[in-house]
């Protein structure tokens, strides 16, 4: 997951997510903290940039 231009992306449904992760879950608490969700292959650059990843 990476937050851009409050937007939460998500990488696609399938068998590389990890039982567990729920999407209904995240997409929900997204929509309540006013951020988008986008579920789409997310770039290695794009993790790279994200915010999330910066020390």
């Amino acid at each position: 997951m990476d937050v851009k231009g409050g937007t939460l992306l998500g990488a696609p449904r399938g068998p590389c997510i990890p039982e567990g992760i729920r999407y209904s879950l995240i997409e929900e608490l997204a929509h309540e903290a006013d951020f988008a969700f986008e579920e789409r292959e997310i770039t290695e650059t794009e993790l790279r940039e994200a915010n999330e990843m910066r020390s």
